[in-house]
């Protein structure tokens, strides 16, 4: 009898190791999300306070901003005429709008720039054009998560500054005067 009650304990004992082993994966992938994600909000506040002397000029900032955001309104909301917009293609969910001139550009912000970074550039750019507005879709990064990335970036006209390198097309928004 007492073997068979140890037995059943050494089982439970094990349940509990288990089921204590999933709930550490869980808390440590959790853990891992949110320094990526505090690492990511770190990056982008970084560049929104140095967007100036990388733009060579111009004006904008953060969609944080409520000049930023009053700007789009008055840009977007005659030109949607009502129409709502996903996520993926709302400049209001950019990482920072910047001006120069007639032109602007709207950036994506990632320390990995990935195929979703530089299509998010693009569908935002696409709802900005609506309102008539030249602009260039940008991503911002440390590194790209793999080549094929910029190779997408380039097909679909897409700029950026990744690491140290800066697209042509960045090199000539630099260029324009604010």
């Amino acid at each position: 009898m007492a073997q068979t009650g140890a037995a059943e304990q050494l089982k439970e004992l094990a349940r509990a190791q288990t089921l204590t082993e999933e709930q550490l994966r869980t808390l440590l992938g959790w853990q891992v999300g949110e320094d990526g994600r505090r690492k990511g909000e770190r990056y982008e506040r970084a560049l929104v306070r140095r967007a100036a002397v990388l733009l060579n000029g111009g004006a904008g900032g953060s969609t944080d901003e409520d000049a930023i955001r009053r700007r789009l309104t008055e840009a977007l909301v005659p030109a949607l005429g009502g129409e709502l917009l996903r996520p993926d293609e709302d400049p209001f969910l950019a990482g920072l709008i910047w001006w120069k001139g007639d032109h602007v550009a709207v950036i994506e912000a990632s320390l990995v720039v990935d195929e979703d970074d530089v299509n998010r550039a693009l569908a935002r750019a696409e709802t900005l054009r609506r309102t008539g507005a030249t602009v260039v879709p940008v991503v911002v990064g440390d590194v790209w998560d793999r080549l094929g990335t910029r190779v997408w970036a380039q097909a679909h006209r897409v700029e950026w500054k990744v690491g140290n390198e800066l697209s042509d097309g960045l090199i000539a928004f630099r260029r324009l005067s604010g």
